[in-house]
């Protein structure tokens, strides 16, 4: 079963290969409700609500 987000995604897989979601994470404008991780673009987290910039 492949993740369809990066919230689906186990914290392991993060530190096992971090280079792998850097493209994803890189420059984030959204976060996730549910988990707090972040993102470029609101298709990788499953509850995402835009970052206010300061």
């Amino acid at each position: 079963m492949k993740a369809k987000t990066l919230c689906d995604i186990p914290g392991k897989v993060f530190k096992e290969n971090p280079e792998a979601v850097k493209s994803l994470v890189r420059d984030a404008e959204f976060i996730c409700r549910k988990c707090f991780r972040s993102a470029n673009s609101k298709k990788y987290l499953c509850k995402a609500e835009k970052l206010v910039k300061a």
